[in-house]
Order: C-alpha cells, then sequence, then structure tokens
C-alpha cells in the first residue's frame, strides 16, 4: 500500500477520536430516522472523515420519497442529514405487466412513490393518502417509484389539482 493510504488507514480512518457520536437527522415528513438512517447505510461508531458523502447523498436521492438532500460533517465526530420529502397530491392506477393495476401516489412534479402500507405506517397518513384525487388514465404510462411521469395530460391534471388546493375554493 502507498503511505498516504497507510497514513490514512491508521492515524485518521482508526482514530476514535473521529468516531460517528452526534448523528442528527431532520425531515419535514413521514420518514423515520430508522428508515433515513438504513437508506444512507450510516450507523453510529463508523469514521466521520470516512464516511463518502456523495454516495451518502446518492443512496438518499435514490428513495422516491425524498426530494433532495443537504449532508453536513462536523468535526470531530458529528453528521447531520436535513430532509426534504415529496409530498404525494394525487393517486394514479397504471396498468402493468399481467394486467396487474399498480397504484402510485405522484407529487407535483409528478415523481412516482408507493403508498404507505396500511398497518407498518400511520395510520391517520395512509387515510389521508387513500383520499388523495385519483387520476384515471386509459393509455399506458411506463412508472415506476422515483421515477416522474411526463405525459402532458398527467401533468395538466397535477397542475390543475394543485392549484385548486392553492385557491380559495379548496376550503369550501
Amino acid at each position: 500500500k502507498p503511505v498516504r493510504s497507510l497514513v490514512l488507514d491508521r492515524w485518521v480512518y482508526a482514530t476514535p477520536a473521529f468516531a460517528l457520536r452526534d448523528f442528527v437527522v431532520t425531515t419535514d415528513g413521514i420518514l423515520s430516522r430508522t428508515e433515513i438512517e438504513q437508506t444512507a447505510g450510516v450507523r453510529p461508531g463508523q469514521n466521520v472523515l470516512a464516511l463518502d458523502l456523495p454516495t451518502l447523498r446518492d443512496r438518499l436521492a435514490a428513495h422516491p420519497r425524498i426530494a433532495s438532500i443537504s449532508l453536513e460533517r462536523r468535526l470531530p465526530g458529528s453528521l447531520r442529514i436535513d430532509i426534504r420529502e415529496r409530498t404525494p397530491v394525487a393517486r394514479i392506477s397504471v396498468l402493468q405487466l399481467s394486467d396487474v393495476c399498480v397504484t402510485y401516489l405522484l407529487d407535483e412534479a409528478g415523481y412516482a412513490m408507493l403508498p404507505l402500507a396500511p398497518g407498518l405506517s400511520d395510520s391517520s397518513v395512509v387515510e389521508e393518502e387513500r383520499l388523495l384525487p385519483l387520476l384515471t388514465y386509459t393509455g399506458s404510462i411506463a412508472l415506476s417509484p422515483g421515477s416522474a411521469v411526463s405525459h402532458p395530460a398527467v401533468m395538466a391534471a397535477l397542475r390543475l389539482i394543485t392549484a385548486f388546493d392553492r385557491s380559495d375554493m379548496a376550503s369550501v
């Protein structure tokens, strides 16, 4: 091994002073701290300097409910993760292979996510998602969690729902 790697391994990455002790996670939505930790692959005791922040960001960005991430490493042993989640505004049922209909949730930008599982999530949030407007479309749309729908009719419907929710009529 090159001398630089040996020095880093022995004196930096193995130093207990840089062990992750303070791990702050904030989110504006429903994701639990445990789910965010598991998605990021971070655990107490890991060396803060050895954490690859771009890889952590990519892991978290792959989660369909996460819209944006802020990561901050604070020496000697702290990591802060701030999450902004996607907020679903509508449901859509899509015909998949084998004639199976799958329901996705869409945020206002058209990003798809799966509904929360009853029994595994807060029942009030599951019910709120179940009551979102349902978009029906007879054509085929390729959609998967984390991807964005680009069909003009679906995007127009999402814009209408979002505009209505922000209007004075929403409270009537």
